[in-house]
């Protein structure tokens, strides 16, 4: 229900009677399985008529035994060689909204200059994705009018190995999306002991510790901008942070399996059904 628009009057029309299938046909699974509270409440909102439905948290885990293998050390002598590495990982969409880390960069240039930053753009890419040609392209250009060329680089489609190099020598990590629904890759970045600065909305509210792990800001330039700025003014944040990271992953990792096991666990009659629903669109 939450996938598709509903912009014109035919089809609203034509949605209403699939929308009250999936809706009653939600209702019949013996228990539904979000991934995040967040989730849970944007559930409460489009479901208006299963409020009798308590859906059970279950947060999704990336795959550890990736990110325990180690770098690519080729890869990781191409990066830029400057003190302190902003990264963004997201796909080359618009609502990942990865415009924010751009024009916080150039806040942090204007007050640091670029002698020791950088910016790293990483996201899946797919030619064949209007949008991703788009919205590369808009980004491109938008990196160009702020001059700031030189000191921003754009990868598209990098490998598992790439991934954890990035993570593994950023200075942090900047997690642009609002209202995300859960977000893996701060989870990712946290195992790697990398600080993530993100919007301070949707699943990251339930991940990223502000002031501990990281920070959660409005989703502003100069909000995101001040927090990058604490690394460069501290030297000694990005392992403090990074090591809070480490301790905090073991409690992700232990609530993780704790929910797995109750889910494992509790009977389900052979009738009845396990509903998994990730409402993101992302």
């Amino acid at each position: 229900m939450l996938l598709t628009t509903r912009k014109s009057f035919l089809k609203t029309l034509y949605r209403k009677p699939i929308d009250k299938l999936e809706e009653y046909t939600t209702g019949m699974a013996h228990k539904v399985l979000v991934n995040s509270h967040f989730t849970a409440g944007i559930f409460k909102e489009t479901f208006k008529s299963l409020g009798h439905v308590q859906p059970a948290v279950l947060y999704p885990i990336p795959d550890f035994d990736a990110l325990n293998k180690a770098v690519d050390k080729e890869f990781v002598e191409k990066l830029p060689q400057k003190p302190f590495l902003f990264l963004s990982i997201n796909r080359y969409e618009r609502k990942k909204n990865i415009s924010l880390a751009v024009m916080a960069f150039e806040l942090l240039v204007e007050k640091h200059g670029t002698s020791k930053v950088h910016l790293i753009i990483a996201g899946g890419y797919d030619e064949r994705v209007t949008e991703n040609r788009e919205y590369y392209k808009e980004l491109k250009d938008l990196v160009d009018q702020l001059s700031l060329t030189d000191h921003v680089t754009f990868l598209r489609s990098f490998s598992d190995a790439q991934k954890r190099s990035l993570l593994s020598s950023a200075t942090c990590l900047l997690y642009t999306p609002e209202n995300e629904h859960f977000g893996i890759v701060p989870i990712e970045a946290m195992y790697l002991q990398c600080p993530v600065i993100a919007a301070n909305s949707g699943g990251p509210l339930e991940t990223v510790a502000d002031g501990a792990t990281g920070y959660l800001c409005d989703p502003a330039p100069d909000k995101f901008s001040e927090a990058m700025s604490k690394f460069v003014e501290d030297e000694n944040l990005h392992k403090k942070l990074g090591e809070a990271d480490f301790i905090k992953k073991v409690q992700i990792w232990l609530s993780i399996t704790c929910l797995h096991i109750n889910c494992l666990v509790q009977p389900v009659p052979n009738k009845d059904c396990i509903m998994l629903t990730n409402r993101s669109t992302g």
